[in-house]
């Protein structure tokens, strides 16, 4: 199955599929989705025999890879797979593949992006003060306060 559908994503002969030519030495990035049903071990095999036909069939070796649940679709069994020519796209753009890797490697707040960006601890943050007419924790007299009752019984 991974044959035939790596034959869809590459083949330069295919006239209604072929929309991205792949050379030997392009840097090339490889997403593997997972649907959500798939176990990470199952995955895991997946990405690897992905990169091994990559490679041995098409001489493409993916200079950055990503797998995981990207895009879910409720636990749906199954897998998509995404190839991205940067040395093309760097040409068109009239950039170079290095400033396409470090923005792929850029802190994002995208929940499902490996690199999401952390929360800065050096910034101060004061928690909210709550209004003056809410209390922020009610009066229980000790009769009624459940730690008081089992504060009781541990002391027996």
């Amino acid at each position: 199955m991974i044959a035939e559908l790596l034959a869809l994503l590459c083949d330069p002969n295919d006239p209604e599929r072929a929309f991205v030519k792949f050379n030997k030495n392009d840097e090339i990035v490889l997403l593997i989705n997972n649907y959500g049903g798939m176990a990470e071990l199952e995955i895991g095999a997946l990405t690897d025999e992905i990169l091994i036909q990559l490679n041995s069939i098409w001489s493409i070796k993916p200079v950055k890879v990503y797998s995981g649940v990207f895009e879910s679709s409720l636990n749906g069994p199954g897998f998509s797979i995404s190839l991205c020519n940067l040395t093309i796209a760097a040409k068109e753009c009239g950039s170079t593949t290095l400033e396409f890797i470090d923005l792929l490697n850029a802190p994002t707040s995208a929940i499902a992006w490996p690199n999401t960006s952390q929360i800065n601890a050096n910034v101060a943050r004061t928690p909210p003060t709550p209004p003056a007419e809410i209390a922020t924790r009610p009066e229980i007299p000790d009769s009624e306060d459940i730690k008081s009752k089992f504060r009781s019984l541990t002391s027996i």
